[in-house]
């Protein structure tokens, strides 16, 4: 198992508050869900997500 950094995909610094953290997440879940993105690697980002 490779080492991940939880903090890179959200684009967050490691001291950011609980609500910039779920900010984030939230608009990268709108961007790559797969009723709305019609990219082709919209399923692997949000599961990566």
């Amino acid at each position: 198992m490779h080492y991940q950094d939880y903090y890179k995909i959200p684009a967050i610094s490691r001291d950011a508050t609980v609500e910039e953290m779920n900010k984030s997440l939230r608009k990268l879940a709108r961007k790559y869900h797969l009723d709305v993105s019609h990219k082709k690697d919209a399923e692997g980002q949000m599961k990566e997500i």
